[in-house]
C-alpha cells in the first residue's frame, strides 16, 4: 500500500519541476528571438531612413543651387542686357526653372517627388496644401529650425519627406510685394491677384521632397519576420534538446533520491509529510 502511495506521488509530481524549468525556457527563448527580431527591424529601418536622408539632401542641394545660379547670376544679367522691366519666365524665374530640372531628373530617378508651394501662390497648381500649411507653421513658430523631416502617410502610403522653409529676401519683393512693382510681363503670364503681398524675412512657402517608403519598409517588415522564423525554429530544437537531456539529467535522478527517502523514512508520520508536501516540487519536497 505504501509503494502504490509512492508510485501515485511519483506521478503526480513527475513533471512539476521540469514544467517550471522549461516554461520560464521558453519564456526566455521567445523573448530572445522577439527582441532579436525587434532590433534587426529597427535597426534596417534606420539605415533606410538614412538613405533617403541623403537621397533628398542630393537633389534639394541640385534644386538649391539652381535656385542660387539664376537668383546670382542669370537674373541679373538678363536685366543688365535688357533692362528692370524685362521678365523671361523661363530665364529669370527661380522657382520655374528649379521645378524643371527637378522634372528632367525625375525622368532619371522616379522614385522621389519634389516641390515647392507657398500659401497663395502666383500659379495655383503650386498652393500649398493642408500638410504643407501646417509646416509652414511649423518653421513660422520655430524661427530656427531650418529642416524638418520624418515618415508621413497620404493616401493609405508611407513617405519619407523633408521639408525646408523658403524665406522670401528683398530680392524676392521687387516681383512679390505689389503688381505696382512687378515686371509688367509678370502680370501678362499671372494677372495682379496672386503671388502679392509678400515681405522681406516672410516665411511664406517651402520646399518637400518625398521618397516613397513602403517597398523598404516591406521589404525589412520581411527580413525580421524570416530571422524571428528561423530564430524561432533554432529555438524549438534547442528547447527540445535541453528538454532530453534536463529530463534525463535532473529529474530522473531527483526522482531516485526521493525515491530513497521516501523508502527510508516509510513510518506512517512521515508518509503524512510526504503526502501533505505533494503541491510543491521536487526541491522543496527533498
Amino acid at each position: 500500500m505504501k509503494a502504490d502511495k509512492h508510485i501515485l506521488v511519483d506521478k503526480d509530481k513527475r513533471s512539476s519541476l521540469q514544467v517550471k524549468f522549461l516554461a520560464g525556457l521558453a519564456v526566455i527563448l521567445f523573448i530572445f528571438s522577439s527582441l532579436t527580431a525587434s532590433l534587426i527591424y529597427l535597426y534596417e529601418k534606420n539605415n533606410i531612413q538614412n538613405e533617403a536622408y541623403q537621397k533628398t539632401e542630393l537633389i534639394m542641394a541640385a534644386a538649391g543651387a539652381s535656385r542660387t545660379y539664376v537668383r546670382e547670376v542669370l537674373r541679373p544679367k538678363i536685366f543688365e542686357l535688357y533692362g528692370d522691366d524685362t521678365f523671361i519666365l523661363e530665364a529669370m524665374s527661380s522657382s520655374y526653372i528649379s521645378r524643371s530640372i527637378m522634372e528632367n531628373f525625375k525622368n532619371e530617378m522616379s522614385d522621389f517627388s519634389y516641390r515647392r508651394v507657398s500659401i497663395n501662390a502666383r500659379n495655383p497648381d503650386f498652393e500649398a496644401g493642408p500638410l504643407e500649411i501646417k509646416i509652414i507653421q511649423y518653421f513660422n513658430d520655430n524661427k530656427d529650425s531650418k529642416d524638418w523631416k520624418g515618415i508621413i502617410t497620404e493616401d493609405g502610403k508611407k513617405y519619407y519627406m523633408r521639408f525646408q522653409p523658403v524665406t522670401f529676401t528683398r530680392k524676392c519683393t521687387r516681383c512679390h510685394s505689389t503688381p505696382e512693382n512687378a515686371p509688367s510681363r509678370i502680370l501678362d503670364i499671372y494677372g495682379n491677384q496672386r503671388g502679392f503681398d509678400k515681405r522681406d524675412g516672410e516665411i511664406n512657402g517651402l520646399v518637400s521632397v518625398g521618397i516613397p517608403f513602403d517597398v523598404s519598409l516591406d521589404q525589412i517588415k520581411d527580413a525580421a519576420l524570416s530571422v524571428f522564423s528561423t530564430l524561432t525554429l533554432v529555438v524549438f530544437c534547442l528547447f527540445g534538446i535541453i528538454t532530453f537531456f534536463f529530463n534525463r539529467l535532473i529529474v530522473q535522478n531527483l526522482h531516485s533520491i526521493l525515491s530513497i527517502f521516501r523508502d527510508t523514512f516509510s513510518d506512517e508520520k512521515s508518509t503524512g509529510s510526504i503526502q501533505v508536501d505533494r503541491s510543491k516540487d521536487e526541491i522543496s519536497e527533498l
